[in-house]
């Protein structure tokens, strides 16, 4: 039985290979071990990382895009709890990215709403709502169309 050692005898490199002028990534672990006594064993692990990778990298620059928006872009789960709030959100609404996240999403929304709101409904159904016209509460209480 192969017993993992520790220290210089492990190690973990990422592969960029090219084939048909597309990108495969995979991660190589290469463990050094020991059968009883004897330093006689390598084992040597190759698992295809290129779809993950990709995902990876589409997620980044995603997140950019939202980070860097004028807009205010502002994610809620489907307890209503604020999950992301972007720089164009600190700006529109008052309140910082710490502030905001894990507040209800009732923290904007005008003191007349409850905490129970049917756009909200719609969109955990899985609807697609193409344009919504709101009005939400400022952190220094004014309120915004």
């Amino acid at each position: 039985m192969l017993e993992k050692t520790s220290g210089s005898d492990l190690a973990s490199h990422i592969l960029e290979v090219y084939r048909e002028n597309r990108p495969y990534i995979y991660e190589m672990t290469i463990i050094k071990g020991n059968i009883g006594s004897y330093r006689a064993a390598i084992s040597l692990v190759i698992k295809d990382i290129s779809v993950q990778k990709r995902i990876e990298d589409e997620n980044r620059f995603l997140a950019s895009i939202v980070s860097c928006s004028e807009d205010a872009i502002i994610a809620v789960d489907d307890t209503l709890s604020i999950t992301a709030w972007n720089s164009g959100a600190e700006r529109l609404f008052g309140y910082r990215y710490d502030e905001a996240l894990g507040q209800k999403i009732s923290l904007i929304h005008q003191s007349c709403y409850h905490d129970d709101y049917p756009i909200h409904e719609r969109l955990l159904d899985g609807e697609s709502i193409r344009q919504y016209e709101c009005t939400r509460r400022r952190k220094n209480g004014s309120l915004v169309d």
